[in-house]
This record gives structure tokens, C-alpha cells and sequence, in this order.
């Protein structure tokens, strides 16, 4: 089970969530089905030692790999020496934790993208989750919620140490946003 913070969601005191979210997992399987930065290697040989023969799901994932979603933008707020930049692959990955559904997700991500490349991208991950619910997905829900059970008793820890955080950077963070934890199964001893 992979570990993913939500760079989105943050806040003090009794605020950590550890969740999973089907959209985001369908998202990282897209991801690492088409060897994208921060894919896990062993979990994409796991995919394509099921489906790599499969010429319908490869067609998806070339489409996939094919679409621009890295259209960058300049953060001003931040010191010109920190380089920070965001793009619309990350602002997918935050909506995408917050998606309720494919179609929750593509209302979420409406003018991140140009109407066509958001359009494929959806339709995308519309006929991509099939796969990863027979490969994945339907299989893991045991190990989903015992490892959510296992997690959620750091939460206070995970709150104290976030308002420390938070203390010593001086930061002035929204406490009604949760701060979320999210994981998504990869199906292996390790990952």
C-alpha cells in the first residue's frame, strides 16, 4: 500500500484523514500503466505482466501517454529563488482526491485543460477503470480497510506533528480543510 499526501488539504488540530479514493487509484494505475514520473516500477511489471497483451487496454494507455496535462504555471506568491511551479497534472492529482466519480472528477478539473484534451482524458479513465477494478481494485478491498483501520490511529499523532510543522514555519493554514492522507493499494509484498 502506497502512501500519497495531499498537498491540497492541510489544516490544525483534529483535521488528518486517511482515506482511500477509487479515482485517484484509477489515476495512479494510468499513471504507472504508461511509466509516468513517480510510477512504481514493480506495480507497472504487475500491470503489464496481466494486460500487456491486451491491445484495447495498451491502445488506452498510448492515448494516455499521449495527452499534454502539464501546462505549467508561475507561483507569485513564492520567492522567485524557490522556482515553485504548479501544473494542471497536479491540480488533476488534488481533484482527483477529492473525486467522488469520473464524472465528479471531470466537473472538478472543467478548464484545467483545453475541452478536447479533458473530453479524452475522461473518457479515458471512464473505460480504463474496468481494468483496474478486475486487476486490482476488487481484490484489495480487505487490505484497503484494514490498513485504513491500522492508520487512523496515528491521526492525533499526525495532527500534533502537523501544528508543529505549521508553528515552526509560521505558516497560517485554513483549520476547517482537512489535511488528508491518501493511499492507494499496489497489490505486492513491496512497491
Amino acid at each position: 500500500m502506497l502512501i500519497l499526501i495531499s498537498s491540497i488539504a492541510y489544516g490544525q488540530g483534529n483535521f488528518a484523514k486517511i482515506e482511500t479514493n477509487k479515482v485517484l487509484c484509477v489515476f495512479n494505475f494510468l499513471e504507472t500503466s504508461s511509466n509516468q514520473t513517480r510510477a512504481s516500477s514493480s506495480y507497472r511489471n504487475y500491470i503489464l505482466s496481466a494486460l500487456g497483451e491486451d491491445e484495447k487496454f495498451n491502445a488506452l494507455v498510448n492515448s494516455y501517454a499521449k495527452l499534454d496535462l502539464s501546462y505549467a504555471s508561475k507561483r507569485p506568491e513564492y520567492p522567485d529563488n524557490r522556482h515553485v511551479r504548479l501544473n494542471t497534472k497536479d491540480l488533476i492529482w488534488m481533484a482527483a482526491s477529492n473525486a467522488k466519480s469520473m464524472d465528479d472528477l471531470s466537473e472538478r478539473i472543467i478548464g484545467y485543460l483545453p475541452h478536447s484534451t479533458h473530453n479524452k482524458l475522461i473518457d479515458i479513465f471512464k473505460q480504463i477503470e474496468p481494468y483496474y477494478d478486475s486487476l486490482t481494485w476488487d481484490k484489495e478491498q480487505e487490505n484497503i480497510h484494514r490498513i485504513e483501520e491500522q492508520l487512523s490511529k496515528y491521526k492525533e499523532q499526525i495532527d500534533y506533528l502537523y501544528q508543529k510543522i505549521s508553528q515552526f514555519y509560521h505558516t497560517q493554514w485554513n483549520t476547517n480543510v482537512p489535511f488528508k492522507v491518501m493511499l492507494y493499494p499496489i497489490p505486492l509484498k513491496s512497491g
